[in-house]
């Protein structure tokens, strides 16, 4: 429900899928999800960014759609360049599909709306000990409590490529009158977007990493 400067919008509530049926059905629209996801130049739906209501995969949080598309800078190495560019060419860069981040050097973590499960919500945090006192410090810990609730990991790919195939082939039966004045796509020309340059397990890791003691102390 859109208002100036502000919006609404429902609350959702996760469930798990009650059948095998239903399963299959999630699964095959993760794979619709997929494909208008990448068609948008969309990015960053981690785990944290999508929910399961029983056969029906739902992302929360949409900003980092079509985004622009910088050009590496200067500095950056003809490796980095091709890299750069091949990434922005797959879907590899929605952030759907399975994948490794090191989380330090002895932990990895799948944090991709696809592959994480409920495991990436017991990562690590940091949080205070003896607080009000003076031997109060930070450190690494488990978080107490239920998990997040977080999108089921995919077991079964089939699915999933069958329902990006379908969407993929949809729109392109149909490429020349997407951008048309009446087209598909002709109301988001407009639209004020974010741009986010960055992973944001980048960010998380720089707030992390900046809260330690050795780098909270004068001088």
């Amino acid at each position: 429900l859109e208002r100036k400067g502000y919006g609404w919008v429902e609350f959702l509530e996760a469930h798990a899928a009650p059948d095998g049926a239903a399963v299959h059905r999630y699964a095959e629209r993760c794979g619709v999800l997929l494909a208008m996801v990448y068609l948008l130049f969309g990015s960053d739906c981690h785990s944290e960014n999508l929910l399961a209501s029983e056969d029906q995969p739902v992302l929360v949080d949409m900003e980092t759609l079509l985004p622009p598309s910088p050009a590496p800078g200067a500095e950056a190495s003809p490796a980095d360049q091709l890299f750069s560019r091949l990434m922005s060419r797959s879907v590899l860069r929605t952030g759907l599909l399975p994948g490794w981040t090191m989380a330090s050097r002895q932990r990895k973590l799948d944090e991709s709306g696809f592959g994480a499960g409920e495991d990436v919500s017991r990562q690590r945090v940091l949080r205070w000990t003896k607080p009000c006192t003076d031997f109060m410090s930070i450190e690494v810990a488990t978080p107490d409590g239920p998990a997040m609730p977080q999108a089921p990991a995919i077991l079964d790919p089939e699915p999933v490529v069958e329902g990006f195939r379908r969407t993929y082939r949809f729109f392109w039966d149909r490429a020349s009158t997407l951008t048309d004045s009446g087209g598909m796509f002709a109301p988001f020309r407009r639209v004020t977007v974010r741009f986010v340059p960055r992973a944001t397990t980048i960010y998380m890791q720089l707030l992390q990493e900046s809260r330690t003691p050795e780098l909270m102390a004068d001088g």
